[in-house]
């Protein structure tokens, strides 16, 4: 994922499903409210929640509040890691 200082995202995955694997990209905005998370993806018009915690100057760890796609758990978490720039 690219976030932009301007609020926009570009969301780049892969996704493994019934044997089949799929690439697919996502746009929308991010934004910070009450201490939330909050990324609206264009091509679904939902809207998913988190909460954050910033581990140190190249890491933050979210955990889902509210998920617009079904990840078969109870409770999904995990840890982004900086990229540099051109890399």
């Amino acid at each position: 994922m690219t976030r932009n200082t301007d609020g926009t995202f570009v969301l780049d995955f892969t996704f493994t499903q019934d044997g089949n694997t799929n690439k697919n990209v996502e746009t929308g905005t991010w934004w910070i409210q009450d201490g939330k998370f909050y990324e609206a993806h264009s091509e679904s018009g939902m809207t998913d929640i988190y909460t954050y915690d910033v581990l140190d100057n190249n890491h933050i760890k979210f955990k889902a509040v509210h998920n617009s796609m079904d990840m078969n758990t109870e409770s999904y978490e995990f840890i982004d890691t900086r990229k540099s720039a051109g890399k």
